[in-house]
């Protein structure tokens, strides 16, 4: 019998930290239900799974998520237990992922300008559908590394979850300054810089753009070869190499 993780009240109603019980979770009545993990924004709570979706009765949300995208989902997203406000988390992503789309932020992020979803996607069960095959826990949806230099439509075909570090490394935001990638005019002269996790790392100043560039681009080129050689999602690993390839031809061209 499948061992399930359940939360166990305390006499005040306020949960006291993961049991593990032998039986079907108290919040789901459906044995075919597979198991997976519900988010929530309370700190201490963030980390137990439940058995998904919980059951609550609802009806199809007529209200358009962000002015498109239709909720259809047939659960409760957002239930309360104990006390606890928990977020599913396919749901979250596909909301976030509508978001990006929307007019506001295209307003606001001039690199979400000419950034689309696709038809299916506007209908949270068919990304659901699709997230559930996906080996998401813990990354971030990208659209880039997918479709190298274009990175304009979220859809099955041009998306993959990945790790914050490769996120941040293949995700390229248009110059303010109008220079490369990777650049900063600094008076005459030029930076090459490029961001590791949180931090920025300075790699030097040159006398050229084209200078400055090349470094940052050699930069890329290693830090991309690492995560190349620790990633385990071999989908993800093959979009790296391919990546890598079209990183290495903007060095040489």
């Amino acid at each position: 019998m499948m061992c399930y993780t359940t939360i166990a009240p305390s006499p005040t109603g306020r949960t006291t930290g993961p049991q593990t019980s032998l039986a079907r979770p108290y919040i789901c009545d459906d044995p075919t239900v597979e198991d997976y993990m519900f988010e929530s924004k309370m700190a201490k709570a963030s980390d137990y799974p439940y058995k998904f979706p919980i059951k609550q009765a609802r009806e199809t949300s007529k209200k358009l998520i962000y002015g498109v995208g239709v909720n259809d989902a047939d659960y409760a997203t957002q239930p309360m237990v104990y006390g606890a406000r928990y977020h599913c988390a396919f749901y979250e992503t596909w909301k976030g992922t509508i978001r990006r789309v929307s007019a506001e932020i295209r307003e606001k992020r001039p690199s979400y300008k000419d950034v689309t979803i696709c038809n299916e996607w506007l209908t949270f069960s068919n990304f659901r559908r699709w997230m559930v095959s996906k080996n998401w826990y813990g990354r971030h949806l990208d659209k880039d590394l997918l479709t190298a230099g274009s990175r304009k439509i979220y859809s099955p075909s041009t998306c993959v979850f990945v790790s914050a570090d490769i996120n941040n490394i293949t995700t390229g935001t248009p110059s303010k300054q109008g220079v490369a990638q990777g650049v900063v005019r600094r008076g005459r002269r030029y930076l090459a810089q490029i961001s590791i996790g949180k931090n920025t790392k300075h790699l030097g100043m040159f006398d050229t753009e084209k200078e400055a560039e090349t470094v940052y681009l050699e930069a890329k080129i290693a830090k991309l070869s690492t995560l190349i050689s620790v990633e385990v999602d071999s989908d993800v690993r093959v979009a790296l190499q391919n990546y890598l390839k079209y990183v290495r031809t903007l060095k040489d061209g």
